[in-house]
């Protein structure tokens, strides 16, 4: 269950004893009676919770899996209302919710339908009724969450129900239910309590003497609410209500509750009244935080008090620990606290965020602590348990918390902009944790002015700028920078910083990993593990393991990489993380893993159901090869209308994150897909808008050693030269790979030109050369148990290896095997979609991610620190610009703010890059902060 989750909420309130014997109601208790949705809408206090609580008690003892929610106004939030949704159904035993709970984290608004879907296809396998009961959803109800709701209802399977009670109409398709027969709608006139009801409840079951004609005027001025007889029928029993004031009541407007509200707390007390205006502060509360609260000894014998005299009280569980107010009762009691103490009431807030503080739970304290308005306070409590919360990796809820600290405040605590970087940058949202960064940076300078922190406090603040602005190079994919920061040593030590050394070396790992470098690669991701694992952090080890196993995949270790992501994976459960990606990236790696071993199924299931979550809060290389390879499992399967679904997705990652070294990873296998697909056309015009035209190599064989992007783009290049019938320019550029490849020990890649290059051999005729290279690529892949790759390169890979197995050639009988395995797999293959006819993609709607060449001009105008050149002065307008750029502003948004046509906006952004020597807005910030341009 999520770290934030009241556990009360998904129980219905214990049912009273003695209550009022409706039979027309209680007719409808029962599974037969159920609709799609069943709709009790009435106003406050007309027992719509009690009448819920009896029907779910029934179907309960019939076997039905009941399911319960008590919303409140926080679940209008679509993120909150799913995580209740997903343990409601889970504590139902209708859904494991493994699924959902991994989907839900903030990155995309998207995620919110892909966790219902997730809800929907568990639901589907289920053989019984589920009946999912949402009470008081007035509070919740609004445009977000009726999206959810609507698009649940409508696609549920036809074993599931909902019962629903609101005070007002909620949002949602009434009468296209009704029109379909799917809706019942139990309003007011249902529920209030007729003439006999009303008498057996005020003279049987509350025990009053009042007259007949009292009784029947009262019964006709509530016009039977049942909350009004309570209120009246406590009033008259406590003799404070006479005959006279009796004949007043008219009717069951807001002022009659406000009046009988008020009757009925005066004549409590005074030390209950008390009680209940402080008790009122907290959603909930038990009899140690009301002793905390009012500073009284006897907080249970008032709890027993107001339960004993129905004072709506509601017990929240059946050992009555926990208890709450009627909500409509709550805020009487609010109202009157700010009446006639309005001074204490910021001082209780306090007091009960303190005391939910020091019993661990720390959401309430945090919410309590906002409500209180002392943001002073509230900086120090986010302050305490901040870092616990990013060690542990809920960094939306960490950016929750540092957003609802104003400004004013926030700019007096560096350390609160430092924890928004970190959750930013970890939520690949690299634009506004460099903007945030920066206001840190900024902060720290103006207190080194002042001398208000202390010295070895702004060296640690210090640093961890420092991390955020290598974390926002990370999320950019601008590996080269995020060496560069990540590659100079923090001035502290792992007893005193563990997760931030930790964070570092992570990054620094990654991005040695991408440059080739792999050894320096492993040296510090060891070290990011051992620091992360010296204070507790599970989410930066589970990290540290995935890069080395990144690494360890590109030089082509499957088996030590399979080993690495498992050790993730095993650590990430250990600690039971909720919502946290870090054991989705785990398993979609070992997915990938999986895959290459030819085990197709097992790598769809770990791929598909972890991709999502990946897509949404993962560092960006994990979900774009995890797509790639979904749409290579497709292909497999036999499903190729499938294949460039993932495609298109892994090409929005890279269009909305301006990646620009991903985006061509992604071209490439597009263009590959389009190939194998026979659509030539469509794979040069790609190519032609990823920077790439099959003309002449000889610069490329200039080319001296292995650069990610570069070479990428040569694969694409070779592929459509093979394509075009050009078999000598493309083995030409393929051996020059494969020994650039080779020489930085990037195997994996290295297999695959080999593979290509036996292609091209077999396509010009050269068959003993096309042998010679597949024998050597297969000594290289047996001891790894590559399967994948050769059968990715299609039929003309299978002829010839059925040709090497049928060679009298002696060789090792593990080397024979592995051909044979693989040659199994060309055959195990499903049709390649039999039947169904291929139409190529939609044209490209969007220009491709470019780059812009770094110009050598003489005369450097600024120099930074990490290597950034401002290669001339910006102009007036042009630092107008790059300050907006700074908080993230989009085109539109900085031309509104600047009086400047969109079009206008791009091109000086445009002469911003050239300025600045980078490639994309992210850099470009980075690089004018490094300068202190911003």
């Amino acid at each position: 269950m999520a770290m934030d989750l009241i556990i009360t909420k998904l129980f219905p309130p214990v049912s009273k004893p003695s209550r009022v014997v409706r039979p027309h109601l209680e007719k409808l208790l029962n599974k037969n009676a159920l609709r799609r949705v069943t709709l009790i809408s009435a106003g406050a206090g007309f027992g719509k919770s009690t009448l819920m609580t009896e029907w779910y008690r029934t179907l309960q003892g019939q076997g039905v899996a009941v399911a319960w929610i008590s919303l409140d106004v926080r679940d209008q939030d679509q993120g909150q209302l799913l995580s209740y949704l997903i343990e409601a159904l889970r504590m139902a035993g209708a859904v494991e919710g493994k699924t959902a709970e991994n989907l839900l984290q903030n990155k995309r608004e998207n995620r919110f339908f892909s966790v219902l879907g997730a809800l929907i296809n568990e639901m589907a396998a289920l053989q019984g009724t589920v009946v999912l009961f949402l009470d008081d959803y007035h509070f919740a109800d609004c445009a977000e969450t009726s999206r959810i709701m609507v698009n649940f209802i409508s696609l549920a399977p036809p074993n599931v129900h909902f019962v629903i009670a609101s005070r007002s109409r909620p949002q949602l398709p009434l009468a296209t239910l009704k029109v379909h027969e799917d809706l019942m709608v139990l309003s007011e006139k249902e529920l209030r309590f007729s003439d006999r009801e009303a008498a057996e409840f005020m003279q049987d079951r509350r025990g009053l003497n009042i007259s007949e004609h009292s009784l029947r005027r009262l019964i006709q001025s509530t016009e039977g609410w049942v909350a009004g007889l309570q209120l009246i029928s406590l009033a008259v029993r406590d003799k404070r209500m006479d005959e006279h004031l009796l004949r007043q009541f008219s009717g069951s407007s807001r002022d009659v509750v406000d009046f009988l509200a008020h009757n009925v707390f005066s004549h409590q007390p005074e030390h209950i009244r008390t009680f209940m205006m402080r008790t009122a502060v907290p959603e909930r509360f038990n009899a140690e935080l009301c002793e905390c609260l009012t500073g009284e000894t006897d907080a249970q014998d008032a709890l027993e008090y107001l339960e004993d005299n129905n004072l709506f009280i509601i017990p929240l569980d059946e050992g009555r620990g926990w208890y709450r107010y009627h909500h409509l009762y709550r805020e009487f009691l609010l109202t009157q606290l700010k009446r006639y103490h309005k001074e204490e009431l910021a001082s209780l807030q306090r007091t009960a965020s303190q005391w939910f503080a020091d019993a661990g739970l720390i959401v309430e304290a945090v919410s309590l602590a906002d409500e209180s308005g002392d943001y002073d306070y509230l900086a120090t409590l986010v302050g305490q348990h901040a870092e616990n919360i990013l060690i542990r990796g809920h960094m939306p809820l960490l950016l929750d918390w540092v957003r609802k600290i104003p400004e004013n405040i926030a700019r007096t605590k560096p350390l609160i902009s430092v924890y928004e970087g970190y959750a930013l940058f970890h939520m690949r949202r690299p634009v506004e944790a460099a903007s945030a960064g920066y206001r840190a940076e900024e902060i720290i300078r103006e207190a080194e002015k002042a001398g208000s922190i202390p010295v070895e406090e702004l060296v640690r603040l210090k640093q961890e700028v420092k991390v955020i602005k290598a974390g926002v190079a990370i999320a950019s994919d601008d590996v080269e920078q995020a060496k560069k920061y990540a590659s100079v040593p923090l001035q502290t030590t792992v007893e005193k910083s563990g997760f931030m050394v930790g964070a570092m070396k992570n990054m620094l790992g990654y991005a040695c990993a991408s440059l080739n470098k792999f050894d320096a690669a492993r040296e510090a991701l060891l070290e990011a593990r051992k620091a992360h694992e010296q204070v507790n952090s599970v989410y930066g080890v589970v990290y540290a393991d995935c890069f080395l196993g990144m690494a360890e995949m590109a030089m082509g270790h499957l088996q030590d990489a399979y080993e690495l992501f498992l050790h993730a994976e095993k650590v990430s459960r250990g600690d039971r993380l909720p919502n946290s990606p870090a054991i989705a990236v785990s398993r979609l790696y070992q997915g990938l893993v999986c895959y290459e071993w030819g085990d197709l199924g097992k790598a769809l299931n770990l791929i598909t159901e972890n991709i999502e979550l990946v897509d949404e809060c993962g560092q960006a290389e994990a979900p774009i090869t995890g797509y790639i390879v979904l749409a290579r499992l497709y292909r497999a399967l036999g499903q190729p209308e499938k294949v460039y679904e993932p495609l298109e997705a892994a090409s929005r990652i890279c269009r909305e994150d301006e990646l620009h070294r991903l985006h061509v990873l992604t071209e490439y296998e597009y263009i590959r897909q389009l190939l194998v697909d026979g659509f030539l056309p469509e794979a040069q015009d790609r190519a032609r808008l990823a920077g790439v035209m099959p003309d002449d190599i000889d610069a490329d064989l200039k080319t001296a050693e292995w650069d990610r992007v570069k070479c990428v783009r040569f694969l694409i290049k070779s592929r459509l030269l093979l394509a075009l019938g050009r078999e000598d320019q493309a083995i030409s550029l393929l051996q020059h790979l494969k020994t650039l490849a080779l020489a930085v020990r990037r195997r994996r890649r290295a297999l695959e030109i080999m593979a290509l290059l036996a292609r091209a051999y077999l396509q010009k005729g050269e068959r003993a050369e096309a042998l010679n290279m597949l024998d050597h690529a297969l000594r290289l892949a047996r001891p790894e148990k590559y399967i994948r790759l050769f059968a990715d390169e299609g039929q003309e890979i299978g002829r010839l290896l059925a040709m090497w197995l049928a060679a009298p050639t002696l060789r090792e009988p593990e080397l024979h095997a592995t051909g044979a395995q693989i040659l199994a797999a060309f055959e195990g293959e499903h049709p390649r979609g039999q039947g169904t006819v291929i139409s190529p993609p939609q044209p490209i709607k969007t220009q491709p991610i470019k780059t812009q060449p770094i110009k050598t001009l003489p005369g450097k105008i600024l120099s930074g620190e990490t290597g950034h050149v401002l290669l001339e002065p910006l102009s007036e307008r042009e630092v107008q610009v790059l300050t907006l750029l700074s908080k993230g502003y989009s085109n539109q948004k900085i031309g509104q703010s600047l009086s400047i046509a969109e079009n206008t906006v791009k091109w000086h952004i445009r002469n911003l890059f050239e300025k600045l020597g980078v490639k994309n807005r992210t850099s470009a910030v980075l690089a004018a902060q490094n300068l202190n341009l911003i």
